[in-house]
């Protein structure tokens, strides 16, 4: 049997599904058949003791002479972010029938964490809300332009409104008082007025 990964992740997101995938081909001259594939992650001090059991996918795939064929082994790493060793196990049936474990794969892999995107989100999102801020600072100071015509309209009317005199206040008080009798006389009634005159020739 020949073993080889077919994804080559070698960095997993801690709390994140992940998958690899090892390709068996049968070098025999008889068929064999695969029935599980199985995993644990390891301290690289010791690959032989396992600090997280990745569990088993189980198959019944039946490969003749030469034949090759894929198998996924799916899990979910629930670790600190840290170096560790993937070992991954191809379970199979000889000529005889007799179960064997062959060792598909040990090599070093890294645990990362998940805070790494959450960052990487949180950043791209400051940088959005950043940008409309400067954008709505932008319009919100910038001065309106006044058009020729509009301005030189305003100065116009500026210019017409201090061309008119100035009139002294003692003036129009007297011409309110002169109104103000003409109105008093307006409201006198005839025959008085005409009492008001004889009494005055007397």
């Amino acid at each position: 049997m020949a073993f080889f990964f077919s994804n080559c992740i070698q960095e997993f997101v801690s709390g994140e599904p992940a998958e690899v995938v090892v390709g068996v081909t049968n070098l025999g001259s008889h068929p064999t058949s695969v029935f599980a594939i199985s995993g644990y992650f390891a301290n690289p001090k010791n690959a032989s003791k396992s600090i997280l059991d990745l569990g088993a996918q189980r198959f019944s795939i039946k490969l003749g002479s030469n034949e090759q064929a894929s198998f996924p082994l799916r899990f979910t790493p629930e670790l600190e972010a840290q170096n560790l060793i993937l070992v991954v196990y191809i379970d199979f049936f000889d000529i005889e029938e007799t179960p064997i474990r062959a060792i598909a794969f040990e090599g070093p892999i890294e645990i990362t964490p998940a805070d790494a995107l959450l960052d990487f989100a949180g950043l791209s999102i400051l940088l959005v809300i950043g940008g409309l801020s400067y954008v709505g600072y932008k319009i919100a100071t910038n001065k309106p332009v006044i058009s020729s015509a509009s301005a030189s309209g305003s100065s116009g009317s500026a210019a017409t409104a201090a061309k008119k005199p100035k009139v002294p206040a003692a003036e129009i008080r007297e011409q309110i008082a002169a109104k103000k009798e003409v109105l008093d006389e307006e409201w006198i009634p005839a025959h008085l007025k005409k009492s008001d005159s004889k009494k005055q020739k007397k």
